[in-house]
């Protein structure tokens, strides 16, 4: 048996919204679904995906950074990060649909490494909502 303790890395303040890693991870998707995705589908393809899929991902961590700048106000930080959760299903579904409708354009691995990221992203936010909100109801009843 191990008896030693391991100790967690010290972790940094958030100072910034560029601090948080699911501002990081968003915007590297947001930026591979630009790049990978989305300039693969044709300049004038019918179902307007191209540009909802821009739009969509590129909102996620728009709204990340508009969030953290509301944090003072938890109930508008909450809402910044659930409008980021909308647009990353959003985004999720619009990848779906560039799988199935144009499987010979998009890279369907890209894809589903985005779709899992953006999924993530998710899951991060509405913990990082929860934990921010947890911390304001401590602070607010010292």
């Amino acid at each position: 048996m191990n008896t030693e303790t391991q100790t967690q890395p010290k972790k940094e303040p958030i100072k910034t919204f560029r601090d948080l890693r699911v501002y990081n991870d968003a915007y590297q998707g947001s930026t591979a679904v630009v790049t990978q995705v989305a300039a693969r589908l044709p300049d004038n393809e019918p179902f307007n995906l191209s540009d909802s899929l821009k739009k969509s991902a590129q909102a996620v961590p728009n709204l990340i950074a508009k969030g953290f700048a509301r944090r003072g106000d938890a109930k508008a930080f909450r809402n910044a990060l659930e409008e980021a959760i909308a647009e990353g299903n959003e985004t999720i579904v619009s990848l779906l649909r560039c799988q199935d409708v144009y499987p010979h354009k998009v890279d369907a691995e890209a894809c589903e490494e985005l779709i899992s990221l953006f999924d993530n992203c998710n899951k991060q936010l509405f913990g990082l909502g929860r934990a921010w909100e947890q911390n304001a109801y401590k602070n607010k009843n010292k």
